[in-house]
């Protein structure tokens, strides 16, 4: 998006360039997430309990991964497992596949978790929320961009909307 290859992105964090507009498009509460019938897939005593396993999350350095970070640090959890992938798609499928536990929001897997192929891990500590972000290029030739960041947000609405309460937070 800096080098201008692209005019709109989805992520989690917000970009603070002069030419680049942000909007907050949503907030989902995080999850641990686990292939159901894995050996992921149990009870875990403590945070410092699962993090001897695996765990898969969003890129190196975005909010997420930070927030993981800083969780598993003020648990005094120094050398932690973790794998950053830079696509929530990705992540699920390294999670259904069997490769470790997902830190993701329990929103982006929704159709798995309902089908019961993934099962979330209740009982340990896991940050909070995770943001999604619209990030665009503004100047001249861009006004379509703004009409699917309106779009987008008409579509993002009504998805959480018809979310279970535990997979959406109210953004009023």
């Amino acid at each position: 998006m800096e080098k201008g290859y692209q005019d709109i992105i989805f992520q989690t964090d917000i970009l603070r360039l002069d030419s680049v507009r942000n909007a907050l498009l949503t907030r989902y509460p995080m999850h641990w997430v686990v292939r159901t019938g894995s050996a992921y897939d149990r009870a875990y005593g403590s945070l410092e309990d699962l993090s001897q396993e695996r765990i898969v999350t969003f890129s190196r350095n975005s909010r997420p991964h930070q927030d993981i970070l800083n969780l598993l640090h003020s648990a005094n959890i120094v050398s932690p497992r973790i794998n950053c992938v830079n696509s929530a798609s990705v992540i699920t499928r390294l999670v259904s596949d069997g490769f470790g536990i997902g830190a993701m929001p329990a929103a982006l897997v929704v159709g798995e978790l309902a089908q019961g192929t993934l099962t979330l891990v209740d009982g340990v500590p896991l940050p909070s929320v995770m943001d999604i972000v619209a990030r665009w290029r503004t100047g001249a030739g861009m006004e379509r961009v703004e009409d699917i960041v309106s779009l987008t947000r008409e579509v993002v609405g009504e998805f959480v909307a018809q979310l279970p309460a535990g997979y959406r937070l109210d953004m009023n």
